[in-house]
């Protein structure tokens, strides 16, 4: 029998200090030894997370729901009289 709790995201299921490193890599501006010293690992361990399945679903999740935030504010701005001449 299924429970009708919603289901958590590949995202939200990493541990914190993976869930930050998801977060810098997504900003494309960090290399591995930025993140590993922000978040007190090794640049390996965040070269290895990166080539594990649940690291890239997580990545791919965390991807998925910031650009859907976004998509709304660009669709108001463009219908906002933002017109280029």
């Amino acid at each position: 029998m299924k429970n009708n709790m919603p289901e958590k995201g590949a995202f939200q299921k990493l541990n914190k200090k993976r869930q930050k490193a998801v977060e810098m890599v997504f900003e494309h501006r960090f290399t591995n030894v930025e993140i590993g010293n922000e978040i007190g690992v090794d640049e390996k361990t965040i070269w290895r997370w990166k080539k594990d399945p649940d690291f890239i679903r997580g990545l791919h999740d965390y991807s998925l729901n910031k650009l859907n935030s976004a998509l709304p504010l660009a669709i108001q701005q463009s219908k906002g009289g933002g017109e280029m001449v």
